[in-house]
């Protein structure tokens, strides 16, 4: 019986006919890593920092209500919502496409929770200043709020 050396394991006859052609598909694999994650991750930033705004500025009726329910979502683990929402995907038509994975993954009751603890610190004048100068909810959020919060937005995207 003849022992066999690990040169003679790894030979390029033991592998599928597959494996042989797998470097030509290297760089789709790293586009689509790429592109789902950069999406995900500036989305998951964007969506739950609106709705903070809202949480931690606006008042509306039923906003405590609504902060409890998500702040109740962050108790419930991912392996118990993840076949309801494979079937929400499936109903969807979502399956193998970028949607049925980033859409998903953007709500995150995280950021909800974290961002309008933030918002509550930042002075209310320099929202108030830019509603004298004639700046609507929008405004504020985009030219003043969403600016000041780059800081928390980096912490956010880490921790998520």
């Amino acid at each position: 019986m003849r022992a066999r050396h690990d040169d003679d394991l790894w030979t390029r006859r033991h592998l599928p006919q597959d494996a042989c052609r797998e470097p030509f598909h290297q760089r789709r694999y790293l586009w689509n890593s790429f592109f789902i994650s950069t999406v995900i991750t500036v989305a998951a930033l964007f969506f739950p920092s609106m709705a903070a705004y809202a949480l931690a500025r606006l008042r509306f009726p039923g906003r405590e209500k609504l902060f409890g329910a998500i702040f109740a979502t962050l108790l419930v683990t991912a392996p118990v919502v993840l076949i309801p929402l494979f079937l929400v995907a499936r109903q969807l038509g979502l399956l193998d496409s970028y949607a049925g994975l980033i859409i998903p993954a953007i709500f995150n009751a995280f950021g909800i929770f974290l961002l309008p603890q933030f918002y509550l610190g930042l002075p209310k004048e320099l929202e108030e200043a830019a509603v004298i100068d004639g700046c609507g909810h929008w405004r504020v959020y985009w030219n003043i709020v969403l600016p000041m919060s780059r800081d928390v937005g980096v912490e956010v995207s880490a921790v998520r």
